[in-house]
């Protein structure tokens, strides 16, 4: 695996970006949208404090704007 193979001096935040890049990739986007997705700061995750459900907060497309 990826995340193991590196040992302990590989960065994680970089194992996990790149991992994530290679499953972009499986699904079909391409290497530089993959790359720059991956750049792109998490979404705020403030409105599920509500109730604790995505379903009730909103749409997928709101987790992908940055707060």
């Amino acid at each position: 695996m990826v995340l193991h193979s590196k040992g302990r001096k590989h960065d994680d935040a970089a194992a996990a970006d790149h991992v994530a890049e290679d499953l972009l990739r499986m699904f079909g986007v391409l290497v530089d949208e993959a790359h720059e997705i991956c750049q792109l700061p998490l979404p705020s995750l403030n409105y599920l404090q509500h109730d604790g459900s995505a379903a009730s907060t909103g749409t997928m497309a709101d987790l992908a704007r940055p707060a």
